[in-house]
């Protein structure tokens, strides 16, 4: 398997990237929440996470993007295991590219990466590599 690294990619290679089933909860924040989600899968450009209608509604009211030209920006938080530790904490920064309603408190949200902590670009890398489930 090509080793994945984690670099910025336009919108059409993102289509063209592995992606690896998660099932990770997380820690969300932007200036206006702090929510708990569920991280579904990660690639080696994004992520997609599940939640709950309160982190959409605080980051958007009313389904409505505050400035349709300014990206939503979040801060992810969560912890995976690597080939060296267990609970490794990644954190890092993603803008939003879109958001499904799933149900009536229920929500997908599609993320690009942005920048990562501190050497949470290598562990994701590892837990990518040697623990991570590919999605068929």
């Amino acid at each position: 398997m090509d080793r994945p690294s984690l670099n910025n990619h336009t919108p059409f290679d993102q289509r063209a990237v592995t992606r690896f089933r998660t099932h990770l909860p997380c820690e969300v924040r932007s200036e206006s929440v702090v929510a708990e989600a569920l991280l579904l899968n990660l690639s080696r450009c994004g992520l997609q996470l599940q939640s709950g209608g309160e982190l959409v509604n605080a980051l958007m009211p009313n389904i409505q993007r505050p400035d349709p030209h300014q990206p939503l920006r979040l801060q992810v938080g969560f912890q995976v295991e690597t080939s060296s530790r267990e609970n490794v904490p990644i954190g890092m920064q993603c803008q939003i590219i879109y958001t499904r309603r799933l149900a009536q408190d229920r929500f997908l949200i599609g993320c690009q990466f942005n920048d990562f902590e501190q050497g949470c670009a290598e562990d994701l890398q590892d837990y990518l590599l040697n623990f991570a489930e590919p999605m068929g």
